[in-house]
């Protein structure tokens, strides 16, 4: 599968693309232990999505089930991604996590997905650029370059300094973590998926790193998917699903927050009439 840059999935004029598709979707834990229950869900390309809810209520499950980490899945889950062909046109590509072989969804993982961890899962012995461009391991000799420079690049925006001199033993918890952003944008995906990007770091590193990464996934037009408590991380995505027992519903935070503003400013100019 050629990769693809955000440009390619919408013309201008046209309608948004749904880069995701999931229907029926279950996943069963121990003793045949219902774990996810989402009947249907949509994610457009571009969009920013948020996955909030209590601990154990499911968000994890869902988050592993979309990259295919998820056993014991039954429905669909279609990432539909356009592919390049001869004559330039683009033709849409749907990927079923659900009934792909393990060795099929790592593949597409590495071509498609970056992924964001809590615990940044760096090599501590190794420096920023390394650990950055470690997909360069298992990437074809022609695209060792682009990740390399792409890596160098990303770095540098997020403002790592020193990047091949220092260790990540030397580093602080919100530099580790734009070193794990990098390496999750060295492969130039199309979809970042993030569980807890924030949870290790306090709170001054979390508001910069999400001002960095919204900003970042926006101007590359990528699309986001983040499991978060961190509120300050959520009020920046587009879109927030909440997930409890298992089971998805989708908060209208920001109509409920606008109305009150409305309501605010409207008992202001009452006062001041």
């Amino acid at each position: 599968m050629q990769a693809m840059n955000g440009s390619d999935f919408m013309d201008e004029g046209s309608e948004p693309h749904a880069i995701l598709t999931v229907k029926d979707l279950q996943v069963r834990g121990e003793k045949d232990r219902l774990l996810l229950d989402v009947p249907q869900l949509k994610i457009f390309h571009g969009q920013t999505i948020a996955i909030k809810g209590a601990s154990g209520a499911g968000k994890s499950t869902l988050l592993f089930a979309l990259a295919g980490l998820a056993e014991h899945m039954s429905g669909s889950i279609c990432w539909s991604l356009p592919q390049a062909t001869g004559n330039k046109e683009k033709n849409n590509r749907e990927q079923d996590m659900v009934k792909l072989s393990s060795e099929v969804r790592a593949r597409f993982r590495r071509e498609t997905l970056g992924m964001i961890f809590q615990d940044f899962l760096l090599f501590e012995e190794m420096d920023a650029l390394a650990n950055a461009t470690i997909s360069n391991g298992y990437m074809p000799g022609h695209n060792k370059k682009a990740v390399q420079q792409r890596a160098e690049q990303t770095l540098r925006h997020l403002g790592i300094k020193d990047i091949a001199k220092r260790t990540i033993a030397s580093f602080s918890g919100g530099e580790r973590q734009r070193v794990a952003i990098a390496r999750a944008l060295s492969n130039d995906p199309p979809i970042l998926l993030a569980d807890e990007p924030t949870a290790s770091l306090d709170r001054r590193a979390s508001d910069h790193l999400i001002e960095d990464l919204t900003a970042l996934v926006r101007r590359q037009h990528k699309t986001l998917i983040v499991v978060s408590h961190d509120i300050s991380l959520c009020e920046k995505m587009d879109r927030i699903l909440e997930v409890t027992d298992g089971k998805i519903t989708e908060r209208n935070d920001r109509e409920k927050q606008n109305r009150e503003r409305q309501g605010l400013n409207q008992g202001k100019e009452e006062v001041g009439s």
